[in-house]
């Protein structure tokens, strides 16, 4: 899914593509996609499984099946994070609906998006997240970073003359900054006019069940919960 988002993007960057008003992406109901539960945290190269959802354009919703209903039960579970924002790329009405989250590692939802970005949360349940630092992480860090294709990979073949190759491993490797934030914030936050802001994110008929964190279930430095 994630490499199909990308060469939709290029296209449209590239002028081969007019941006449609939105875009539906419908995950297979009934299905368990496996990030990996057993990672070791010591290790600041171990790879999740698979690149978790990572939006790339405006107007982009996720469904649990056609009708984005949370008894469709698309099920993601373990690795280091779920959905990923990266802090260089703008993006404005992403939403998510009817998708559990399960036993991540570090952060389930790496919010470190634009500060004018905003996304929501619809009818999502996360459950069983233990040993994690967070649910949610959000905000604007200081260093900008990203990663796309995947070294020899089939996409890899598609994507090489047309846009510029990301590290990969920095989309499989990628964890939380919610510690070295409190370690020290000011010289890990983006700062505009002396304010710290972060990305809108917004949880309508969400469910929080049965999750253990080692820090905190939201972390939100600056930016805006609904």
């Amino acid at each position: 899914l994630f490499y199909d988002i990308l060469l939709a993007t290029t296209d449209i960057l590239e002028g081969n593509a007019a941006p449609d008003d939105e875009y539906n992406f419908v995950l297979c109901p009934y299905t368990v996609y496996d990030f990996g539960t057993a990672l070791n945290p010591m290790d600041p190269n171990e790879k999740q499984q698979m690149i978790g959802l990572i939006p790339l354009l405006d107007n982009s919703h996720y469904y649990c099946g056609d009708d984005g209903q949370l008894s469709n039960s698309c099920v993601f579970k373990g690795g280091w994070y779920h959905v990923l924002f990266e802090d260089d790329i703008p993006l404005n009405n992403v939403t998510f609906y009817g998708l559990t989250f399960e036993r991540s590692l570090d952060a389930s939802v790496m919010a470190y998006g634009q500060p004018n970005n905003d996304a929501a949360f619809i009818n999502c349940r996360w459950k069983n997240n233990k040993g994690g630092n967070f649910l949610v992480d959000n905000f604007w860090h200081l260093y900008l970073q990203g990663g796309i294709i995947e070294p020899g990979g089939r996409r890899e073949q598609e994507l090489d003359s047309r846009t510029n190759s990301f590290d990969v491993h920095s989309l499989l490797t990628r964890r939380s900054k919610g510690i070295q934030i409190r370690l020290n914030r000011r010289r890990q936050l983006q700062s505009i006019g002396g304010d710290y802001p972060s990305m809108y994110l917004g949880f309508a008929g969400c469910s929080f069940e049965q999750n253990e964190l080692n820090v905190a279930l939201v972390s939100n430095d600056g930016g805006f919960l609904d």
